[in-house]
């Protein structure tokens, strides 16, 4: 769900290059309007379980604790989850393009977790020791396919 303390509070300037205000807000973090009226639930877990078990949806995320992007690739067993590499030629300009294909799902990255089963994902990964669910709050979710 949306960070809703100041939420037009700047994270990171110069983040998006596609967009008209190119700021990375508060508000942009965790789970979407349009993801909890498709889950259905306003409940975080809920959401994660029906877009990742249920639908069985890719996700990228830019975590804005630690500043990487974040792949969990469900298209496969074992299902992975990646870090992206970042960008050799970036410009320099807008921080997301200083990833390689920030809003791809397919596309290699540092392998940081596996799981043979996607049920296991929502109670088993952490990143930096952080659960999912905190990560998730503290992220911009970048795409779901």
């Amino acid at each position: 769900m949306n960070n809703i303390n100041n939420p037009d509070e700047i994270i990171i300037k110069d983040f998006f290059s596609h967009t008209t205000n190119h700021n990375l807000c508060k508000k942009h973090l965790g789970w979407r309007t349009t993801d909890i009226q498709d889950a259905m639930t306003d409940n975080p877990k809920k959401i994660f379980r029906y877009y990742i078990e249920q639908v069985g949806f890719n996700m990228v995320f830019y975590y804005t604790r630690n500043k990487n992007i974040y792949v969990i690739f469900n298209e496969q067993t074992p299902i992975e989850v990646k870090r992206k590499y970042k960008n050799p030629n970036w410009n320099g300009k807008y921080f997301v393009d200083s990833f390689k294909d920030p809003w791809r799902t397919h596309c290699p990255g540092e392998l940081i977790a596996s799981f043979d089963d996607a049920t296991e994902i929502y109670d088993s990964l952490q990143i930096d020791g952080c659960p999912i669910a905190e990560v998730i709050s503290e992220s911009l979710i970048m795409a779901l396919d």
